[in-house]
């Protein structure tokens, strides 16, 4: 699987309902407040978006079929489902740059649905919380793949008791790093007693996860695949010879071959990437400088990664399409197809490079990709 489809972008091969939410919700605020991208710049408040800002999901997709079917579909839902084949190689590992985080991730989703019912209670989200001070889990890290580890040695080697007698020490680091993100200290006695009511359950979850860590097999070499593409969005039982028009010979370009010369664009770019960092250059170190900020700060890095992305790829995509100055929802659409594009292969980049962690998870937060 993919970085994509595990933080929730891709959902049964198409894309999510909240991606589309996002993106929709992201072209309408570059029409209105504006943006520079590269040089150019989109001026505020230029046209009045009436019903494409205001109508929600399937409202817009039925009242806007032509915009949502090109940019969505045809565009982003296939860029993703591309981008999802960049695999979560973590291929920088033998240099010692990595996300060691695995483990806590998996403990963490096999917590989850138990945390949100035991601290119901607590008006923040002890999920989000740990992953907003991805810094704290850090510091703990040693301690948490050291107990994770004992518990998978004992329960292989001396079976279920003695592994969940082992967990009693992930409890307290459990409880150490909570009472370091609670923001209420009022809280904290109450977490703690549910933890001790809960600690069965718990320990249970956390054997489970100590199992798939013990038994999981090592991950494949990185390849990368061209999937098929979502073609849905072209008209069905009509003339689509003028969907094909060329700029060479009509003076513009039909919306089929925007789309072609889009898609063949973006499918070179995750490959482009991965044979400049294979070269071990200058290219290779920008990015390797750029991951190191990322495992120290994943806000600041993954800004600077996605600046560093954003302008290899809108220039080229500008020229490629030559796009006219005053087709405002145009060039913001566009805009924001390279600024997701860009989000979702720094995402995959990030996974590719360092594996998929609590990382890859935290930058899809800071970028906005995820709530």
């Amino acid at each position: 699987m993919g970085a994509l489809r595990s933080i929730g972008v891709i959902e049964s091969n198409k894309l999510s309902s909240a991606a589309r939410t996002k993106f929709k919700d992201a072209t309408v605020e570059t029409v209105k407040s504006g943006l520079r991208v590269g040089d150019t710049t989109l001026p505020s408040g230029t046209i009045d978006l009436g019903d494409f800002e205001s109508l929600r999901s399937r409202q817009h997709e039925d009242n806007f079929p032509a915009w949502n079917g090109f940019y969505q579909t045809g565009l982003l839902q296939n860029i993703a489902l591309l981008l999802d084949n960049v695999p979560d190689a973590g291929i920088l590992k033998p240099l010692g740059i990595f996300d060691p985080t695995k483990p806590i991730l998996m403990v963490i989703t096999k917590l989850r649905a138990l945390f949100d019912r035991i601290f119901s209670f607590l008006t923040v989200d002890i999920v989000d919380l740990l992953l907003e001070n991805i810094h704290i889990l850090f510091e703990f890290l040693d301690d948490i793949i050291e107990s994770i580890t004992e518990i998978a040695t004992k329960l292989i080697n001396e079976g279920l008791t003695a592994a969940k007698n082992a967990a009693e020490r992930f409890l307290d680091i459990m409880v150490r790093i909570i009472s370091r993100v609670l923001p209420n200290r009022e809280n904290l006695d109450q977490v703690t007693r549910q933890i001790d009511s809960n600690k069965e359950e718990i320990k249970t979850e956390i054997v489970n996860v100590a199992r798939e860590i013990a038994v999981s097999s090592e991950l494949p070499l990185p390849t990368f695949s061209i999937p098929d593409f979502d073609l849905s969005f072209m008209p069905p039982n009509a003339d689509i010879s003028p969907l094909f028009a060329t700029v060479e010979t009509d003076g513009k370009d039909g919306i089929a071959t925007k789309f072609i010369k889009m898609i063949v664009f973006f499918a070179k770019i995750p490959g482009f990437f991965i044979e400049k960092i294979k070269e071990l250059g200058e290219f290779f170190d920008r990015i390797k400088t750029i991951l190191l900020k990322i495992l120290q700060n994943v806000a600041e890095g993954i800004v600077e990664l996605l600046q560093f992305i954003v302008g290899i790829v809108w220039e080229q995509i500008k020229s490629l399409l030559q796009i006219v100055d005053d087709a405002i929802l145009e060039i913001a659409s566009l805009m924001q197809i390279v600024i997701h594009f860009s989000k979702y292969l720094a995402i995959s980049l990030i996974a590719f490079l360092l594996g998929s962690g609590l990382v890859v998870l935290s930058a899809a937060k800071a970028l906005d990709i995820v709530s």
